[in-house]
């Protein structure tokens, strides 16, 4: 059996009770609360612990992505697995995420992933 590390790379770097005033935080909270920096440094740090997660002996990472939510700010799962595929060297990436019916060309998605995949 196999044991992953897996974190939805949460941004929580507004007040909360803004949070309490929208319906619902995947679908309506406004990204007028976004910070670029802030963003760059949770990123950073993330990457630090999946990187961390490899060191400890976790046997893969996995990634997923949402969109237009803070719950998690990774809105492009092939982009980050070729960051991990470069900062890691032995755990397995494991990518959740790419749907083909939102996907224009699906001969260009099994390129990218096959990047990843050499990296």
């Amino acid at each position: 059996m196999d044991v992953y590390y897996f974190t939805e790379m949460p941004y929580a770097e507004f007040p909360e009770s803004e949070a309490e005033k929208f319906p619902s935080m995947r679908l309506t909270f406004p990204n007028t609360y976004f910070n670029p920096r802030a963003a760059g440094e949770l990123f950073r740090h993330y990457f630090d612990e999946y990187q961390f997660a490899e060191e400890v002996g976790f046997d893969g990472v996995m990634i997923n992505e949402h969109h237009n939510t803070p719950s998690c700010m990774d809105v492009e799962v092939n982009i980050t697995g070729g960051i991990l595929a470069r900062i890691t060297t032995r755990v397995k990436i494991l990518i959740l995420g790419n749907l083909l019916p939102t996907t224009d060309n699906p001969v260009r998605l099994a390129e990218e992933i096959a990047l990843v995949d050499v990296i």
